[in-house]
């Protein structure tokens, strides 16, 4: 599931997954994205995962096609986990999407992560 968080920073599309992602759950936040990246000349995601427990191959390929309908408009991307695969998985993203700097934070410093989400380049 993909939860909105309420009142991000201007420009930070915030939200929150907890269990297992189907392809489904994009519906509630790409219209946000959408707006966002209009409304903005960039914008940055902030991610809560550490309750995360993997998605369905249909929801990987709908991550997949946002992330390159989306690229020119993200400019970061924070990860907040303690899940060891899903911070090496932001590092490897980071350099694969190209504009896009992604980095990870622990939970305990989910206010630098969304500081830093919120910092424009």
């Amino acid at each position: 599931m993909i939860d909105l968080m309420v009142r991000p920073p201007p420009r930070v599309v915030a939200f929150r997954v907890t269990g297992k992602i189907d392809h489904a759950d994009f519906d509630a936040i790409l219209p946000v994205m959408e707006q966002a990246a209009a409304d903005h000349e960039t914008i940055s995601l902030y991610v809560e995962l550490d309750e995360w427990r993997g998605m369905t191959a249909k929801a990987l390929l709908e991550d997949l096609k946002i992330g390159v309908s989306m690229t020119r408009s993200i400019q970061r991307e924070a990860i907040v986990t303690n899940q060891k695969l899903l911070k090496t998985w932001t590092g490897i993203a980071g350099k694969l999407w190209p504009g896009v700097e992604a980095r990870a934070f622990s939970p305990v410093d989910k206010e630098a992560a969304m500081t830093w989400a919120a910092a424009k380049l």
